[in-house]
């Protein structure tokens, strides 16, 4: 059948806030306008799009939670602000996608029954707000573990999987926590996803991530970590930070310095940043941009990842330098 011409006009009547920059000056500050949604649907499937006019809108930048199936939350960030739409769904549905094209995301969403939907939003109720980041409530998702492997002797890869019918993908730079009650009280800690050097084996951005985590035997959280197996549940949060990648487009050379488990933010660095170099054609320049990383260790068997850092380099063609060393 063809397209249903239904679409969603409405639109928050919100104004454009005015938000201090890093610094925090008032003659500093910027305006971050507020996006917009429309949707369209056929008798199968409903597309959720979302546009902003202040920057292109990435992965990181959106997080869809529709875990009911008949409620949908979307949220897309646009550094210290936060825009957010919710509501129950006018029916159920049992698959979702989300895909980007410049300033647009797609969030297509399949509906469990053949039907027409006469609105998005059941009752035609919806929450929309613009407000800052800070201000918002740390989510947790209750994810599955699909793989566990040793890194090195204290140090492990977790694949972890967040719910289905949700999309979170954590932007470069920023770090996710995980919360556990222990003996009564709720622990929570920071980390640093990671992403294979070699390639993303085990990993769909917006449905897993990995994280590599050193187990400390006297960790608050740690500790209770090691038992952790395939299919065991853990609370992940959606992303914190203020990190923003679009500061690497200025960089010539990236030097980078970590000690044991700070390797961990580095990672995803490298990757960007090489990617991000050989997006852009280098005829003719004579700027030799490269990424140097020095990593230290107390003894060769507490390294993370030496063999994946070594083929990296070797593979970068002199792009990528790294120095390990032990105390």
């Amino acid at each position: 059948m063809g397209q249903i011409a239904s679409r969603d006009r409405r639109r928050s009547s919100l104004p454009a806030v005015l938000v201090p920059n890093q610094k925090g000056t008032a003659a500093e500050e910027q305006a971050i306008p507020q996006p917009h949604y429309e949707w369209n649907e056929t008798v199968k499937m409903v597309t959720v799009s979302f546009y902003s006019t202040y920057k292109e809108l990435e992965p990181g930048d959106v997080v869809v939670d529709a875990q009911k199936a008949d409620q949908l939350t979307v949220t897309i960030y646009l550094r210290s602000m936060m825009y957010r739409v919710s509501g129950d769904l006018y029916a159920a549905i049992s698959e979702l996608s989300v895909n980007f094209v410049d300033k647009r995301c797609d969030i297509c969403l399949t509906k469990q029954e053949t039907m027409h939907w006469p609105v998005l939003h059941k009752d035609d109720v919806t929450s929309v707000t613009f407000s800052r980041r800070k201000n918002s409530a740390m989510k947790y998702y209750e994810c599955t573990v699909k793989d566990v492997k040793q890194v090195t002797h204290d140090t492990k890869l977790f694949v972890v999987e967040f719910p289905p019918l949700t999309y979170v993908s954590i932007p470069v730079g920023h770090h996710i926590y995980i919360r556990k009650t222990i003996e009564g009280c709720e622990v929570n800690r920071p980390y640093t996803p990671v992403i294979n050097l070699q390639g993303e084996v085990g990993y769909e951005s917006g449905r897993s991530i990995l994280l590599m985590i050193k187990i400390y035997p006297s960790g608050a959280l740690t500790q209770h970590l090691v038992d952790v197996e395939v299919g065991s549940k853990i609370e992940l949060s959606n992303q914190d930070g203020k990190f923003q990648v679009d500061c690497l487009d200025r960089i010539v050379t990236l030097c980078l310095v970590g000690a044991g488990s700070g390797f961990t933010p580095m990672a995803k660095l490298i990757r960007t940043f090489l990617e991000k170099i050989e997006s852009v054609e280098d005829v003719g320049s004579t700027t030799f941009r490269r990424v140097k990383l020095l990593c230290a260790n107390k003894t060769e068997g507490d390294r993370m990842w030496k063999e994946e850092l070594a083929a990296l380099q070797v593979a970068s063609n002199g792009r990528y330098n790294v120095l390990l060393l032990s105390s």
